[in-house]
C-alpha cells in the first residue's frame, strides 16, 4: 500500500481543517516527498506539537533546498485566503523553517 497520487491534496485538506496528526500521517506517507511537502509535513507535526519530528521535517527541507523561504513559498501557493497563507506560515515557522 502507498500513498495515493494525489495524496498531498488530502493533507493540505488535514492541515486546513486544523487535524494536523492527520494531516503529518498523510504526508508522511509520500515515498519521495518535496521540499515543499517536508515543509507542510513539518508545519502539520508543529502544529501537532511534535515539536521533534517538525524539526526532523524542517532539517530535510533545508537539506535538499538550502534557499527555502516560508514568505516565498507560502506567497507562491494558490490562497484565496490571506488567513490560511498565515495559517501555514505560521506551522512552518513554528517547526523551525526560516522567514
Amino acid at each position: 500500500y502507498g500513498a495515493p497520487k494525489r495524496a498531498h491534496l488530502l493533507g493540505r485538506a488535514f492541515f486546513g481543517a486544523k487535524r494536523y496528526r492527520e494531516a503529518a500521517i498523510t504526508y508522511d506517507m509520500i515515498l519521495q516527498p518535496s521540499p515543499a511537502i517536508l515543509a507542510e509535513c513539518a508545519a502539520s507535526y508543529a502544529e501537532d506539537g511534535d515539536l521533534d519530528k517538525a524539526t526532523i521535517r524542517a532539517s530535510s527541507v533545508l537539506q535538499d533546498a538550502p534557499d527555502f523561504s516560508v514568505t516565498d513559498y507560502t506567497g507562491s501557493r494558490p490562497f484565496t485566503n490571506s488567513s490560511d497563507i498565515e495559517h501555514l506560515a505560521e506551522g512552518m515557522l513554528l517547526a523551525g523553517l526560516p522567514q
